[in-house]
């Protein structure tokens, strides 16, 4: 079942990463390409659990080399740069900062090696850092379906991934039987996240059609 479920939530990330693509492909904007990105580093992250699982890949030098945890908290980082250009474009041009600015949390990854040596404080780090994009990301994307209700869905996607989240670091008595729940979660998450996101574009679209005509 666990197996099953990484190659599904790898699927998932895949077509997150192409839907991304197509969608700057289609609107031109910045932010998809770092959606695209972090996808794309996520997608890295959760094969390496079937590379382990097949033994593709000595275990102490996996370890050694901390793959998974250099894709993890990449990934994480460009999320952080999205989600902030995602702020910058939706404040008015009189409150909005340097646009260098959105680039900050790219700092995570050097800063990353100074606990290089240390597993736990890894793990630890990289879960503060990937709640708090979550809780940033529900925060943005309610402030975005109060202006603009089609953005619900992405909402609630958010509100998955986080319940995925929740369930992966902190799992109740009742489901730790079943270490596979947060996937199944979380896939369901993603996939609402991005084909809400397309709606949007898509609404937005006709919108500016119709002003157009």
């Amino acid at each position: 079942m666990t197996w099953y479920l990484t190659l599904a939530l790898n699927l998932t990330l895949l077509y997150a990463l192409v839907r991304f693509l197509l969608l700057y492909k289609e609107v031109r904007y910045i932010k998809f390409i770092w959606w695209a990105v972090s996808s794309f580093f996520y997608f890295l992250t959760s094969a390496s659990w079937i590379v382990l699982d097949f033994n593709l890949i000595d275990p102490q030098t996996f370890e050694r080399l901390n793959l998974q945890g250099w894709t993890q908290v990449s990934a994480v980082s460009f999320v952080l740069v999205a989600l902030s250009i995602e702020n910058w474009e939706d404040r008015p041009l009189v409150a909005r900062y340097p646009y260098s600015f959105n680039f900050s949390a790219l700092i995570l990854i050097p800063a990353y090696i100074l606990l290089y040596q240390t597993i736990y404080l890894q793990e630890v780090m990289i879960g503060i850092y990937e709640g708090g994009a979550i809780l940033v990301a529900l925060l943005l994307f309610g402030l975005f379906a109060t202006k603009m209700f089609e953005f619900i869905y992405s909402f609630l996607g958010i509100v998955l991934v986080l319940l995925g989240f929740v369930v992966y670091w902190f799992p109740a008595q009742a489901i730790l039987g079943f270490p596979w729940v947060w996937k199944i979660i979380t896939v369901v998450g993603i996939l609402i996240f991005v084909s809400g996101y397309q709606f949007v574009v898509k609404q937005v679209q006709l919108q500016n059609a119709e002003l157009e005509d």
